[in-house]
């Protein structure tokens, strides 16, 4: 198999995101706990309490944006060279994509700094945890809709293609969606690990349609 930088990057970003979720699971604790409002003593407590697997899930997380992130810009050149008459599209998805990488990124840094505040013993702010989930929802809805019209631009040639086009527009966006919506419930609680599992699955996905997309252009 010759060197492919997308299915490189987006199978690292697979195996990361799968590892994390399977380390918070074993941690009892996940980031996204901290992407959600809570009340300022749980919150807080729940912080301190799970320092050491948070910070270490954050430093996993970081290494997977610069991951992600080189995927969206690689995925955007390619069908940029593909189809020309779809700039506009891939400017959007590459704007989309990359704002998200900036707001996991601050979102990131963010809790790190909730957490070495409790740790020096400075409280934190109720309005702190409100902003927190604001910006985490903004992140999280501009990957949605990146990957949302991607499934606009791919133009599939095979099932595999068509495939996962279909689950761009009604398996992560309405999951993703709706994920925030039910939050707290038990169809909430399901739709936590479905957004995951799409996530993961989905980047596998990428790396394989543009591995075999190259493959097939060169062998014209």
């Amino acid at each position: 198999m010759k060197y492919h930088p997308i299915l490189l990057l987006s199978t690292s970003a697979a195996l990361l995101l799968l590892f994390m979720i399977l380390y918070g699971v074993s941690a009892g604790t996940s980031q996204q706990n901290f992407e959600l409002l809570n009340t300022l003593n749980n919150y807080s407590s729940d912080l301190l309490s799970q320092a050491i697997p948070i910070r270490t899930i954050i430093g996993f997380d970081n290494v997977f944006i610069a991951l992600y992130t080189s995927v969206i810009i690689l995925v955007v050149v390619k069908l940029g060279a593909e189809n020309r008459t779809a700039q506009v599209l891939l400017y959007i998805i590459l704007g989309c994509g990359l704002m998200a990488g900036i707001l996991d990124y601050l979102e990131n840094f963010h809790i790190i700094t909730m957490l070495s505040s409790l740790e020096y013993g400075i409280s934190l702010d109720v309005v702190e945890i409100k902003e927190q989930m604001v910006w985490s929802m903004l992140k999280w809805h501009l990957s949605y809709f990146a990957f949302f019209l991607m499934a606009f631009v791919l133009k599939p040639q095979n099932f595999l293609e068509k495939f996962f086009c279909f689950s761009l527009v009604f398996i992560q966006l309405p999951v993703g969606v709706f994920y925030y919506i039910l939050e707290g419930s038990q169809i909430g609680d399901v739709l936590f690990y479905v957004r995951y599992a799409n996530l993961v699955v989905g980047f596998v996905l990428i790396g394989i349609i543009f591995y075999v997309r190259t493959n097939q252009h060169t062998d014209y």
